[in-house]
C-alpha cells in the first residue's frame, strides 16, 4: 500500500484570549511550524473511544492533538479537525505510513504522549486454519493489534515520546481457557491472542526505552451511556484496578474511558502500569460475587471481598479513584490460547456430529 500521509492545514480566523490558534469557520486549526503545546498523538481518534478522547483533549487547552485517519476526506475527519484536531491521513498497519506521522509530529515539537486506541475486527475464516495467509490480511488481528502495534510504539521511543498508552480490553488479562476468551477467540480470529501480544511488545519497548513509559487500559464491556457521575440515577459507579487486581468485566461507559485515558495521560505516577476499568449498576459495598467451582458443591456463586487495590466511585476524574494505582510488578506471560480454541472447535465438530447421527438415526427410524 503506498504511503498517503497528509497533514491539513488551513488559516486561522481567530484566537483565543491565551493567544492559542482556535478551529475558524470551516472548524479546522492550522499547524503551526512548531507546536505551543505538547503534542498528543491519537492513533484510532475517529472511532467512539477516540473521537470523545479528542474532544476532552481540545476541552483541556493544554495539547495539540495529530489524528491518524484512514479518511482524510471522511465525515469522522472533519469532525475531528472542526473540534481543533490535526488530521493525517495513513494506515496504522503501514509501517512507513506510521514512520511518517510521528515523524511529522515531531518536527513540530516535544511529543507528550501517544495513544493506540483501536482494534481488529475481523471475523474468523474457515481457511485460517488450514494455512497462515491471514499473516499478509491487513484487517488480522496479527497485524492490527500486534505488528501495528508494535511498529507503533518503536517509532514513538525513537521519537522520545513521554507515555504510550494503549487501549486493549479486560479480556486479555483473563486466562487462555476462560470461556469469554475462547469464544473471542475463535470467532475474531484470535483477536486476544494478539492483544496480548501486543501488550507484550508495547512493555518490552517501553521497559528497554530511557524515556518513554506504558499505560495499558483494558476497559470492560463497553457502552454508549453517559459518563457515570453524569447518571441521574445515581445508583451507577465505576471501578478502577491495577496490576494483577481482579476487576468484574462490569459494563463501562466509553466516555468513562476517555476520562481514564485523559487522567493516566496527565498524572506522571501512572507509568508502566496496566489499568483495569469497569463499571458496576449499583454500590459493591466493598464485596463482589464470582462465579466458582468445587468437586463438593459444583458450580455456585461466590462472594469475596474486592482488593484492596481496586477503587470504586463516581467519576474517574475524582483524584481518590488513583490512590491504589501502581506500576506492574508482574510479567506478562504468554498464553497458548491456539490449544483451547482448538479443543473448543473440536468440541463443537464432535457435538454436531453426534446430533447429526442422532438425527439420521431417528428419520431411518421414521421412514423405515
Amino acid at each position: 500500500m503506498p504511503a498517503r500521509i497528509r497533514v491539513t492545514r488551513v488559516k486561522v480566523v481567530a484566537n483565543g484570549s491565551d493567544g492559542r490558534s482556535r478551529a475558524g469557520a470551516r472548524g479546522v486549526a492550522r499547524v503551526d511550524a512548531r507546536s505551543a503545546h505538547p503534542i498528543v498523538l491519537v492513533v484510532g481518534g475517529s472511532g467512539a473511544i477516540g473521537t470523545l478522547l479528542c474532544e476532552r483533549l481540545m476541552n483541556a487547552n493544554a495539547y495539540d492533538v495529530r489524528v491518524m485517519v484512514r479518511e482524510e476526506d471522511g465525515a469522522r475527519a472533519r469532525a475531528l479537525r472542526a473540534l481543533g484536531c490535526a488530521t493525517l491521513g495513513g494506515d496504522v498497519t503501514n509501517a512507513s505510513d506510521v514512520e511518517r506521522f510521528v515523524a511529522s509530529a515531531m518536527e513540530e515539537g516535544e511529543i507528550e504522549a501517544c495513544v493506540a486506541v483501536y482494534g481488529a475486527k475481523r471475523i474468523t475464516k474457515a481457511s485460517d486454519f488450514l494455512s497462515e495467509r491471514w499473516r499478509g490480511d491487513e484487517t488480522h488481528p496479527y497485524r492490527v493489534n500486534y505488528g501495528a502495534t508494535a511498529t507503533l510504539a518503536r517509532a514513538c521511543e525513537r521519537a522520545k515520546c513521554g507515555k504510550f498508552i494503549r487501549v486493549t480490553g479486560m479480556s486479555v488479562g483473563y486466562e487462555g481457557f476462560d470461556f469469554i476468551a475462547v469464544a473471542l477467540n475463535a470467532v475474531l480470529s484470535m483477536t486476544i491472542q494478539w492483544q496480548l501480544a501486543g501488550e507484550r511488545a508495547v512493555r518490552e519497548i517501553c521497559r528497554a526505552s530511557p524515556k518513554m513509559k506504558y499505560v495499558v487500559v483494558r476497559p470492560g464491556a463497553l457502552s454508549d451511556d453517559v459518563a457515570c457521575a453524569e447518571d441521574v440515577s445515581g445508583r451507577r459507579r465505576v471501578v478502577l484496578g491495577s496490576g494483577d487486581a481482579r476487576v468484574h468485566a462490569g459494563k463501562v461507559s466509553r466516555a468513562d474511558v476517555a476520562d481514564v485515558i485523559v487522567e493516566a495521560l496527565r498524572r506522571p505516577e501512572v507509568t508502566n502500569a496496566t489499568l483495569m476499568v469497569a463499571g458496576s449498576a449499583s454500590p459493591s459495598g466493598g464485596v463482589r460475587t464470582e462465579l466458582v467451582w468445587d468437586p463438593a458443591r459444583g458450580m455456585h456463586w461466590k462472594t469475596v471481598e474486592v482488593d484492596a487495590t481496586v477503587r470504586e466511585g463516581v467519576d474517574f476524574k475524582d483524584p481518590a479513584m488513583w490512590t491504589a494505582v501502581a506500576s506492574d510488578a508482574s510479567e506478562l506471560r504468554e498464553k497458548n490460547h491456539r490449544r483451547y480454541v482448538v479443543m473448543f472447535l473440536a468440541l463443537l465438530a464432535g457435538i454436531f456430529v453426534l446430533f447429526a447421527r442422532a438425527l439420521a438415526s431417528l428419520v431411518a427410524k421414521v421412514l423405515f
